[in-house]
């Protein structure tokens, strides 16, 4: 008794076999699809065997993917294995040499948005490609999930890792990784990214599994078309489920040009068709020539999964920086890729964009915030009109048309001030900025002034205006020995004397050596288990500019800023208003006649 297997080695975007393409289609748009599969099976059988059979994994039926009619040509069964997957089996009684027959499915699939596995405990067991039992593994999936709630959070945290640090290497198409080898070479193909993840996750407890079938191929084929693809669902200990598509950075849906073929415990090769002969004699052989799939789009509808919105914060700069909001909304929670690019000038991006690609999780909807550095070498005489965007999933969020004019030109960056540098997941900060936009990298917004909550993770909190950008990095932690606050007056007048007084508390039951800085004045003290103190300073604002009063506080292993924002005026004065006046007028001449300096 012999048995032959075709594996069919998920690739992601190489084209193994042959596929058939439909005119311009944007795959991550598409909510519905109906396609015709054909499976071509074409089987040698040498040395007379009496009997043959013929396994062929046909595609799967779940919530989100139906069968609307099969056909096969020869008399068959179906078997279904402990994993739930679906066969077609057919036995040949003295077949001749060459067995041939065509399985022909017609299938619906929508957008995914959850999933389902058989509670098989196999789906939380390491395996000699998903290694959740490898320590190396063990302690990254726990840094990265450090902090996150359990389920979507998690899920997706792993799912984003590994795609930002897996390169996408068609050199591993036809090897079989383990996660250990994927995680030291940092590179592999649908398969290696799913398995880095499944063992990351299973090693958290994660019950989740590999699916194996095809999709419509993005970006990785000039030609489109349906490739062999690997991707995983995930059930998380609380019992919600999930899709995720490390290889293309998606969590919580994916496109309805997934078409499922199986449910696998391991990566690696999928064997899409085995043949088993049965018969007398040395000479007796089985062979499977190919299994042929073909894939003909007959409908898809498209119907975008986020929906976005985007503005340019100053649509009129010179120099600096541009930037570009981008409100999201969704049904429910959703990983996914932004990318960002600018108009064109002598074949090249005329700005740059500081993250060209970035991930984004979020449930319902988030901002995020796009920044463009503006070069340095335009010229002064010639005014540009240049668009940016930013496509959201696949989806674009439309462009924004940004002027760059040498009389929009500013030098000056915007002053920033936090009330606190080091919080606590979850606490509550406030950010000012006088005359500017205020905006965060993980999405709160506000002019003036900003008030928000910390996430789990360090961030940093931005000042934009007229294309001046200032930033200030904030460190979150549980950890936070001293409590500082400062307190002066909110309007100052220039030139004018004013106390400040910066009040330290030591929260720790051990006594702690403290260290206040001032402007250009430095003071130690130690302070005793819950004692408070406070340090008095002075203060003159000598401009307009001088509107943030700031102190630097440390002790050991732990450092921090405060920072408050004063209202500046000058004392009422004919000078000083003949003065203002002046300057009002050369201002309106320089925006009139563009480019006087």
């Amino acid at each position: 008794m012999l048995v032959a297997r075709i594996p069919i080695i998920a690739v992601c975007a190489l084209m193994i076999l042959p596929a058939i393409t439909f005119a311009a289609i944007d795959a991550q748009k598409v909510s519905y699809l109906r396609a015709e599969v054909v499976q071509d099976v074409h089987v040698r059988a040498d040395g007379s065997p009496s009997e043959v059979t013929v396994d062929v994994l046909i595609p799967q039926e779940d919530d989100f993917q139906t069968i609307e009619s099969q056909e096969v040509s020869i008399p068959f069964t179906t078997k279904v294995d402990d994993m739930g997957n679906k066969m077609v089996s057919a036995t040949f009684d003295n077949p001749d040499n060459l067995i041939e027959f065509k399985i022909t499915s017609i299938v619906n699939v929508k957008r995914r948005t959850s999933a389902s596995l058989p509670q098989n405990p196999a789906l939380l067991r390491s395996t000699d490609l998903i290694e959740s039992k490898d320590e190396k593994i063990n302690k990254l999936a726990e840094e990265i999930t450090a902090g996150k709630q359990i389920g979507f959070e998690q899920i997706s945290a792993v799912a984003g890792w590994v795609n930002e640090n897996t390169k996408y290497d068609l050199a591993y198409a036809d090897v079989n990784l383990s996660a250990s080898q994927v995680l030291d070479l940092g590179a592999g193909v649908c398969d290696e990214f799913s398995t880095l993840e499944l063992s990351m996750l299973r090693s958290l407890g994660y019950r989740s599994a590999y699916i194996v079938g095809y999709a419509y191929g993005r970006g990785y084929r000039q030609v489109e078309d349906f490739v062999p693809h690997g991707w995983t669902e995930v059930c998380s200990p609380d019992g919600g489920c999930t899709v995720a598509d490390p290889t293309w950075a998606e969590v919580g849906w994916l496109d309805a040009m997934h078409i499922k073929f199986a449910t696998l415990v391991n990566s690696g090769n999928y064997i899409e068709a085995t043949a088993l002969a049965k018969g007398y004699g040395s000479n007796l052989k089985v062979m499977i020539d190919g299994v042929n799939t073909t894939i003909k789009i007959l409908q898809s509808d498209e119907e975008a999964s986020i929906n976005s919105e985007s503005i340019l914060l100053d649509d009129n700069v010179w120099s600096g920086y541009a930037v570009v909001k981008t409100d999201l909304s969704a049904d429910g929670c959703l990983l996914t890729k932004v990318s960002t690019n600018s108009c064109t000038l002598d074949g090249k991006g005329l700005l740059t964009p500081l993250q060209p690609e970035s991930i984004v999780s979020f449930c319902d909807e988030k901002t995020i915030f796009s920044l463009f550095k503006i070069p340095d070498t335009l010229d002064q005489n010639t005014r540009y009109s240049c668009s940016l965007g930013t496509g959201i999933g696949g989806n674009g969020a439309g462009s924004n048309s940004l002027a760059l004019e040498s009389s929009f030109d500013s030098t000056a960056p915007p002053q920033l001030s936090l009330d606190k540098t080091s919080l606590k997941p979850g606490e509550e900060f406030v950010a000012a900025s006088s005359g500017s936009h205020i905006f965060t990298d993980f999405g709160s917004y506000g002019q003036d002034n900003l008030i928000a909550k910390a996430p789990s993770q360090n961030f940093k909190v931005y000042a934009y205006d007229n294309g001046q950008l200032t930033e200030q990095e904030v460190l979150v932690s549980e950890y936070r020995p001293l409590e500082v606050k400062i307190a002066v007056n909110d309007t100052v007048l220039l030139g004018n004397v004013y106390s400040v007084n910066i009040t330290v508390q030591n929260v720790e039951d051990s006594s702690r050596q403290a260290t206040v800085i001032f402007g250009n004045r430095s003071v130690q003290s130690l302070l005793s288990a819950g004692q408070s103190k406070v340090f008095h300073f002075n203060f003159t604002a000598f401009s307009k500019d001088d509107n943030v009063v700031r102190t630097f506080v440390s002790t050991n292993g732990f450092s921090t800023s405060v920072s408050k924002t004063v209202d500046v005026i000058k004392q009422a004065s004919f000078g000083n208003f003949i003065a203002d006046t002046i300057q009002a007028i050369i201002d309106f001449f320089k925006r009139l006649f563009g480019g006087l300096k």
